[in-house]
C-alpha cells in the first residue's frame, strides 16, 4: 500500500529531499532582493540622496490592501530611519480612481514635493508621471502591474518591476516596497517582511519559486513575532494562509472597498503606529467597516443577475467597492465568467465595473479584444477593473456573450485529486500534508478521494441538514448542508474533500470536509 507520504510526493511532482529543503532555516539573503531588480540599486541610491538631503518625499499608494501594505512599508521605513520630511497618500477609489493621475500631482505640487514614490501603481500612469517630471518632480516606481511593451514605459530612470526584470515570477506590489525598503534600512527588517508576506495572499500571487519560498518564511515570522496589528485582525489565531484569507485580508480590503473618502488612510496608520491606544482606535474602524461589507454581501441576491449560457454581464445596485466580491460569489456559483457594473460615483455618464473569470480564460486578451468599447482597464490574467460609457452597455453586453460563447472553455476542470483510504484520516497525516504549504494560487491544497462510501453508514445531524460521521476518536467526515438527492437511488458514494483542523475544548480533531457540489 502506498503511503499517504508517497501520495503527496506523487502529487505535487517533489522530491523526500524536496521537502527536507523546506524545514531548513530560510535566510532573508537567500531571496529576491534590490539587486534582482533592474534599476533596483539605482532607484535606492536615488532614494538615499533624497533623504540624505531631506527632499520633501510623497508616497503614493493605492486603496486595496496590497497598496496600503506597501504604502505602510515604506512610511515605516521613514520613521525608523528618522526621516520626516514626508507624506502618504491613498487615493479614494470612489473620488480619484486607481493611479496617480494630474489632478493630483497638482496638488502636490502645490504641497512642494519633490519626489513621488508610487507604489503598487504607475507603471501605465504615463500622463501624470510626464507631468510631474515637467514640473521637476522626480517619480519613483514600486509596481507589479502588467505592462504592455516593456519597450515603452512611463518617463522615469527609477522603475522597480519584476517584469522589466525578467523575474521567474510576478511579485506583490508590497514586496517591491519591500526590497526598496530593506536597501533603505541597509537590512532586512521582520515586521516589513510579514506585512509584505500578507499582501504576496491577499494579491493572490502565484506560489512559486521567490513568492513561494518568501512567504513560508514570511510566516513563521508573523507567528515567532506576535504583532499586534495582525494578531487583532487574525482574531488572536494562529496565522496561516487560511487565516490570511478569510479574517486579515477581508478586513484590510474593506476600507478601500467601502470608504468614499480618504479612510484608507487610517489602515496606514494602523500599521505604522508604535502606540497600542492608536492601534486599537483604528482597528475598531477596520473591523467595523468589516461588518459592514459583510452584511452587504450576505444581503445581496446572486440569482437577479442577468446571465446567459457563456456569462454574467449586468448592472447592480451596488457600491464600487462591492463588485469585486460579488463577481466571486457568482463566478464561484454560476461558474461563468462575470462582469458587473456600477454607476460612476462621480459621472453616472460611466459605468464602473469588476471581472473575474477562472482558468483557460484570460482577462487581458479580452480586455484587449474588446478594447474599442473600454474607456480604461487593467488588472490580472483572473480579475480586473474596467469603465465603459454607460450608452455603449448593451452593445458590450453583447460582445461578451459573442465572445465567451466563441472562447468557451471548460470551467470545470478535470478534478485533480489523491485517492485516500479511511485509514489516510489521521492528524498525523494532517500535518504531514502541512509541511508541503503554505498553499494558495499555484500551491492549492490537494483535493482527497475517498471512494465507494457506503452511505448507510452515514450519521446525520439531528436536522438531518449535514453529515457529521465519527472515522475514529480523533476523525470524522463533515458534509455541511448536503444535497440528499445525491444520494438517491445508492448504495455508495465517491467523496472529495479537504482535510481541515477542528480544536475543541484544547482537543483537535480531523475533518474530512466534503465539497461534493454534483
Amino acid at each position: 500500500m502506498i503511503s499517504f507520504l508517497d501520495k503527496l510526493l506523487k502529487y505535487y511532482n517533489i522530491s523526500l529531499e524536496d521537502i527536507k529543503n523546506l524545514d531548513k532555516e530560510t535566510n532573508i539573503d537567500d531571496l529576491i532582493t534590490i539587486n534582482n531588480f533592474k534599476n533596483g540599486v539605482e532607484s535606492s541610491f536615488f532614494v538615499k540622496d533624497c533623504i540624505k538631503k531631506n527632499k520633501k518625499i510623497l508616497v503614493f499608494g493605492d486603496y486595496d490592501a496590497d497598496g496600503m501594505l506597501a504604502t505602510s512599508i515604506l512610511i515605516y521605513t521613514f520613521k525608523k530611519l528618522n526621516f520626516s520630511n514626508y507624506g502618504f497618500y491613498i487615493p479614494s477609489r470612489y473620488k480619484d480612481g486607481y493611479g496617480l493621475n494630474v489632478d493630483e500631482v497638482k496638488i502636490f505640487k502645490e504641497k512642494n514635493y519633490d519626489v513621488i514614490i508610487c507604489v503598487d501603481n504607475g507603471i501605465s500612469q504615463f500622463e501624470a508621471i510626464k507631468y510631474a517630471k515637467e514640473n521637476n518632480i522626480d517619480v519613483v516606481i514600486c509596481d507589479h502591474h502588467e505592462i504592455a511593451n516593456k519597450d515603452v514605459l512611463p518617463d522615469t530612470k527609477y522603475i522597480i518591476h519584476p517584469q522589466i526584470s525578467n523575474l521567474k515570477q510576478i511579485c506583490s506590489g508590497a514586496f517591491t516596497s519591500l526590497v526598496l525598503a530593506n536597501s533603505l534600512l541597509k537590512q532586512a527588517d521582520e515586521y516589513l517582511i510579514a506585512l509584505a508576506t500578507i499582501s504576496t495572499f491577499t494579491d493572490m500571487m502565484f506560489l512559486k519559486d521567490n513568492n513561494f519560498n518568501f512567504v513560508r518564511y514570511g510566516l513563521k515570522i508573523i507567528n515567532k513575532n506576535n504583532y499586534l496589528q495582525l494578531n487583532l485582525l487574525a482574531e488572536n489565531k494562529i496565522i496561516d494562509e487560511s487565516i490570511v484569507s478569510s479574517l486579515i485580508g477581508p478586513k484590510i480590503n474593506s476600507v478601500g472597498r467601502l470608504s468614499e473618502n480618504y479612510e484608507s488612510c487610517n489602515v496606514v496608520r494602523f500599521f505604522t503606529s508604535n502606540n497600542n491606544d492608536e492601534i486599537l482606535k483604528y482597528y475598531q474602524f477596520i473591523n467595523n467597516l468589516n461588518i459592514e461589507r459583510k452584511n452587504l454581501s450576505n444581503s445581496f441576491d446572486l440569482n437577479s443577475l442577468n446571465k446567459n449560457d457563456f456569462a454574467i454581464v449586468d448592472i447592480v445596485n451596488q457600491k464600487e467597492g462591492m463588485l469585486g466580491l460579488l463577481c466571486n460569489k457568482a463566478l464561484f456559483k454560476y461558474k461563468l465568467p462575470t462582469i458587473l457594473f456600477t454607476y460612476d460615483f462621480n459621472d453616472p455618464k460611466y459605468l464602473k465595473g469588476s471581472a473575474r473569470v477562472s482558468d483557460g480564460y484570460s482577462l487581458i486578451d479580452f480586455f484587449k479584444s474588446s478594447n474599442e468599447l473600454l474607456v480604461k482597464f487593467g488588472g490580472h490574467e483572473s480579475a480586473g477593473g474596467l469603465t465603459i460609457e454607460t450608452c455603449k452597455f448593451n452593445e458590450f453586453k453583447d460582445f461578451c456573450y459573442e465572445y465567451f460563447k466563441n472562447n468557451k472553455k471548460n470551467y470545470e476542470k478535470k478534478k485533480e485529486y489523491i485517492d485516500i483510504n479511511l485509514t489516510d484520516l489521521t492528524l498525523e497525516n494532517y500535518y504531514q500534508l502541512l509541511q508541503f504549504g503554505p498553499f494558495g494560487i499555484g500551491r492549492e491544497m490537494p483535493i482527497f478521494k475517498l471512494s465507494d462510501f457506503t452511505i448507510k453508514s452515514f450519521s446525520f445531524s439531528k436536522d438531518n441538514k449535514h453529515i457529521i460521521t465519527p472515522i475514529s476518536l480523533k476523525s470524522k467526515i463533515v458534509w455541511w448542508n448536503f444535497n440528499p438527492s445525491l444520494l438517491d437511488n445508492k448504495k455508495s458514494i465517491d467523496l472529495y474533500g479537504k482535510f481541515t483542523l477542528n480544536i475543541f475544548n484544547n482537543k483537535e480533531n480531523l475533518n474530512f470536509n466534503i465539497i461534493n457540489d454534483d
